[in-house]
């Protein structure tokens, strides 16, 4: 389903900061797109971390009505993410985002759900169409109660250490990306979703995690 644009724009009801008010941190990692442009018009070109495009496999929830054995599988292609430390999350997180919070003056958490430019390297707030998502979707996101658990096989507490040193290789390896759940890693990684508990996922999150903010500390040395 379709998200449904929200027509009033936030510069119309929010004062916004222009981008030399904007976090020094933030604006050394900048630079417009055509030099002494229009800043609410041109692109905001991100200098700083990338975390490049990937290709990988996404799972499609079969519906109600599909007859057919197991999931649909798909490999998809994610689009380049321009990544920055925030200091309220104290994490790498979206530049955009983090460069929209503070041109409208919000914590990061409040920021909406966004459609970001088509420029990829491009972090402007003006080219970013806040979206609502629809009251179906945000029920089905966030139920009021917990399904029953479903009857599963239950994950070992935890797989000898060798073992763990193996998976553990086999997601660096496939450099599988961080923010996608576990059985969608295990799956891209070629490992038994079952042996893949959440004590590893978390060592490794925390790997990436680091991996990200030395990335951004050396960004801020140059």
């Amino acid at each position: 389903m379709a998200h449904r644009t929200i027509h009033v724009r936030y510069e119309d009801r929010l004062e916004a900061l222009p981008l030399k008010r904007l976090p020094r941190s933030l604006q050394k990692k900048i630079v417009l797109e055509v030099p002494q442009g229009d800043e609410r018009s041109c692109c905001w070109l991100w200098t700083g971390a990338v975390q490049p495009t990937r290709r990988r496999l996404h799972t499609n929830k079969a519906g109600p009505d599909y007859e057919g054995d197991g999931a649909a599988f798909a490999f998809v292609n994610d689009r380049e993410i321009p990544k920055v430390h925030s200091p309220e999350l104290r994490r790498a997180v979206p530049a955009y985002r983090q460069v929209f919070a503070d041109t409208y003056q919000m914590s990061f958490r409040d920021v909406p759900r966004l459609r970001r430019c088509c420029n990829d390297r491009c972090v402007s707030p003006y080219h970013c169409m806040p979206v609502e998502v629809p009251e179906s979707r945000r029920r089905s996101a966030a139920p009021e109660s917990p399904p029953p658990a479903p009857a599963t096989p239950e994950k070992p507490a935890r797989p000898p250490l060798a073992l763990v040193d193996e998976i553990l290789g086999k997601l660096r390896a496939k450099d599988i990306p961080h923010f996608i759940g576990m059985d969608d890693a295990a799956i891209e990684a070629g490992i038994d979703p079952l042996l893949l508990t959440s004590d590893i996922w978390k060592q490794y999150y925390l790997e990436c995690e680091a991996r990200e903010n030395e990335l951004d500390a050396d960004d801020e040395d140059d």
